[in-house]
């Protein structure tokens, strides 16, 4: 067999060839890729705008959170000194200062003649601005009534705080603070005369007790979540802190399966039993703190409403006639604010109490209840001789 050879053609390269670097696909994105990065930088602006807004709405609209201190002088945690917004009712920016005075950075530094409001949160004031505090109010008015200068009010005031702590504490603010001529403390709640083994009520630090014996049990409160409201305050992340707030309340009262309901039906408050006995115990602790005047101002809840109706109350009742006796025996001023509230309503149609924020006529006194005090405090201080 013959085998046939074929020779090979030549090859011709054809050198005109270029190539389009725009259809190489090592350097072409493809278009999924890039829907995606759209959408994810979409998404970061987003986010970042949303944070802005939630910051801004934070800073302006939500309370400041608010942490503490031990104070080893005081023996106790106290809010960390500086300036704290309030938003819940009412709108207000408060100082506060050394040893957690309300209004006063620093008071050791003050040698005025000094008159000290005790009390809870309606001496701590969150609710108004500081010049409209009882305390500031009640300086204004002395310089004012009197062109005084050297004396003025100091407002300590703790959001729970009872009869009892102040009782602890007399002999420390009067070691730490100078020149203090008398004690005036706002008591808005009459059960802090009633020991709380006696009646169910919530206190948040000390403890007026009467077993195994009469006594004051002392605070071993601790303040929770401290270093994350903390990072919240210095950090202006309020909106967060509300949030999240928010997410785990709604988490813990979340049900998650089917089943029965239990309905929460609110039982009939019920009356505290008062005995002489009790205001004689706590007024007598109180009286053997201090041998400098004390002045003990009842602040009831009126006036108020009731079915759209507005009810003049006196606040006089059976603890009131036991307390009033107490401070007769221990030498304690006692005052009634409750007509004093009842006259300014029916003059200027103005409730003591409440916000643009809150019900018209409870909470914490405003601006005008503060002024109300003071000057109820001053006529006092005035009609007794001590100014």
């Amino acid at each position: 067999m013959n085998r046939i050879e074929s020779k090979p053609k030549n090859l011709i390269l054809n050198t005109d060839i270029k190539i389009n670097p725009k259809s190489d696909h090592r350097t072409e994105v493809p278009k999924m890729s890039q829907k995606v990065f759209h959408k994810l930088l979409n998404l970061s602006i987003a986010s970042i705008i949303a944070f802005a807004i939630l910051y801004i709405i934070g800073y302006f609209f939500i309370d400041t959170s608010l942490y503490f201190e031990y104070s080893p002088q005081l023996k106790k945690w106290i809010p960390f000194s500086g300036k704290y917004t309030y938003t819940k009712e009412g709108y207000a920016s408060s100082q506060i200062g050394k040893f957690a005075i309300s209004s006063i950075p620093d008071i050791t530094k003050i040698k005025n003649s000094k008159i000290i409001f005790w009390g809870d949160s309606y001496v701590e004031g969150f609710n108004v601005p500081d010049k409209y505090k009882m305390a500031q109010q009640f300086t204004n008015l002395v310089k004012i009534e009197k062109n005084e200068n050297n004396m003025m009010g100091v407002g300590y005031g703790f959001s729970g705080a009872s009869l009892s702590d102040y009782i602890l504490e007399v002999k420390s603010i009067e070691t730490l603070i100078t020149n203090i001529k008398m004690h005036v403390i706002v008591i808005d709640d009459l059960k802090d005369f009633i020991p709380s083994d006696k009646f169910p009520q919530e206190n948040k630090f000390s403890k007026y007790v009467s077993s195994p014996n009469y006594q004051i049990v002392s605070s071993t409160w601790t303040p929770p979540d401290n270093n994350m409201q903390k990072f919240y305050n210095q950090t202006g992340l309020n909106a967060v802190r509300r949030i999240l707030g928010n997410v785990r309340t709604s988490l813990k009262n979340a049900r998650f399966s089917l089943g029965e309901v239990k309905l929460r039906i609110n039982a009939p408050a019920e009356k505290p039993i008062m005995k002489q006995e009790y205001s004689d115990f706590i007024l007598s602790e109180l009286r053997a703190q201090t041998k400098l005047p004390i002045i003990l101002v009842y602040v009831p809840s009126t006036p108020a409403l009731n079915n759209g109706k507005v009810n003049y109350l006196s606040g006089e009742n059976d603890i009131t006639q036991k307390v009033i006796l107490s401070c007769q025996k221990n030498n304690i001023s006692f005052i009634n604010t409750a007509d004093d509230f009842n006259h300014f309503f029916k003059s200027q149609k103005i409730f003591p109490r409440g916000f643009f924020n809150s019900s018209p006529d409870s909470g914490h006194t405003n601006k005008y209840g503060n002024k109300l005090i003071a000057e109820i405090v001053y006529n006092k201080i005035s009609q007794i001789g001590n100014l």
